[in-house]
């Protein structure tokens, strides 16, 4: 038996930091084309199985994705006594055969496949709406970690291109984001156009500077919101993209109810998930939310934009909630092992 190929983790972060805006959608549609087939047969992604250790109390999460074109498992470790963080492994595995083919880090590519999972409603929904180029974006992050980092990266090189100037509101909790300068160094050698970057923090409390958003992500666990409705309410038809990642039990929230319902009831729209039965389980803001209320991100390339919409009487919201599967980080694997 061949024995497994591991994929260096900085040569994988270099690839991934370094992707060009056509590279960068190429991923993006290999990672929508992956939810498509969860879409189709949910079965693909079994429970995932968690257990704690007795002697260490080291807890072990196994996430299996069984498929003909992805199959895998993402592995990871978390001690919550020794607050060592979540880390671990994907396993690339031939089907046919049942042997691992490659291992890769988890850790770069989970950061790597949500902001890519949040981009392709931003893609599909908010930039292919754009009739002309725009003189400034405006981009409002909350939380300075990693899944902040890879958003504002991503975004910006789908924009860039788009506009003259892009200002990134950051709203932090302890401490402001850190790598400004190294973001915009990768932007101004990728290619990606030639906007100019101004970034801008805040401290949570002054989170009602939203209002003058085009994009929003809710990259930091909350169990109060500070995404509200009444910081966005606008008697104009601005559009407005928002997608939530940062909170994954029931009884968090990164928006309010009043957000929700605007979405959902006033102006009978559909908010964008990557999956209706994880989302309902473990996103606190869809609580109270229907199935049909819905849609999966691998429904987006068929699905109407006005079904997304709805009839919005004021500013048009665009809502996606993700949660994360593991078949995002086996689709995005294989891709990078065929790239690199």
């Amino acid at each position: 038996m061949n024995v497994p190929q591991t994929i260096n983790t900085s040569l994988l972060e270099t690839h991934l930091l370094n992707l060009t805006k056509e590279k960068l959608i190429e991923y993006l549609i290999c990672l929508e084309d992956a939810l498509l087939k969860y879409s189709e047969s949910p079965s693909i992604i079994p429970p995932r199985i968690v257990e704690t250790t007795k002697k260490n109390k080291n807890t072990l999460f196994f996430m299996p994705v069984v498929d003909d074109t992805f199959s895998g498992i993402k592995i990871l470790h978390n001690n919550s006594a020794k607050n060592s963080g979540f880390n671990g492994s994907i396993l690339l595995i031939d089907p046919n055969q049942g042997s691992v083919k490659y291992i890769l880090e988890a850790g770069v590519i989970t950061g790597f496949r949500t902001a890519l999972a949040s981009c392709i409603g931003l893609y599909r929904e908010y930039i292919t709406s754009l009739t002309e180029k725009k003189d400034t974006f405006v981009i409002s992050v909350f939380g300075t970690g990693s899944q902040a980092f890879w958003h504002i990266l991503l975004s910006c090189k789908l924009l860039q291109d788009l506009c003259d100037k892009i200002i990134i509101q950051v709203f932090y909790r302890n401490s402001k984001l850190n790598c400004e300068e190294k973001i915009k160094e990768i932007l101004n050698s990728s290619g990606t156009g030639n906007a100019k970057i101004q970034f801008v923090h805040h401290k949570l409390e002054d989170s009602f500077k939203i209002h003058c958003s085009d994009v929003i992500f809710g990259c930091l666990p909350s169990t109060e919101p500070n995404i509200l409705y009444k910081y966005l309410e606008s008697e104009n038809d601005s559009m407005l993209y928002i997608s939530l990642i940062g909170s994954y039990k029931h009884f968090m929230k990164e928006c309010d109810d009043h957000l929700i319902n605007y979405v959902l009831v006033e102006s009978a729209g559909k908010i964008i998930v990557d999956s209706k039965e994880h989302t309902l389980l473990e996103a606190g803001e869809l609580i109270n939310v229907r199935k049909d209320q819905l849609v999966e991100i691998g429904q987006l390339k068929t699905c109407d934009k006005k079904e997304i919409l709805g009839n919005p009487k004021k500013r048009k919201i665009i809502l996606c909630k993700i949660v994360g599967l593991a078949i995002m980080d086996v689709a995005v694997s294989k891709k990078i092992v065929t790239d690199i």
